[in-house]
């Protein structure tokens, strides 16, 4: 559904930070109003879920080992040499192992309660 690059988002004073670009592929949205639509309704949809998460580690307040959080995304624009936009959703690069439990498809790949939480 999207493709995922390794980026780093540079600062005017020439700090960089490392992230991750994830782009839909030409063949998923082929109607550009929809497909800008859909980068902006990724970004909220982890930006709610995120809300929600915050939500559930309250009510887990006594648990402190048991914790749920979404990367923050935001939508960029970027431009080729050609002058080309194209947009983009921006996460931070998660340094070292990284697990995924679950997938958009319903596939668990961690016997891990936890994760499943926002698995439908």
């Amino acid at each position: 559904m999207r493709l995922c690059h390794k980026m780093y988002e540079i600062d005017q004073d020439g700090n960089h930070a490392p992230g991750v670009a994830k782009i839909f592929k030409d063949d998923v949205i082929e109607d550009e109003e929809q497909q800008i639509k859909a980068y902006f309704d990724e970004a909220m949809t982890q930006t709610v879920a995120d809300s929600f998460a915050k939500q559930f580690n309250e009510f887990l307040r006594d648990h402190r080992n048991l914790q749920c959080r979404f990367l923050p995304v935001c939508v960029m624009r970027i431009q080729d040499g050609n002058s080309k936009a194209t947009l983009i959703n921006s996460e931070p690069y998660l340094q070292g192992e990284y697990v995924k439990h679950n997938d958009n498809d319903g596939h668990v790949e961690t016997s891990l309660e936890l994760p499943q939480v926002y698995n439908p």
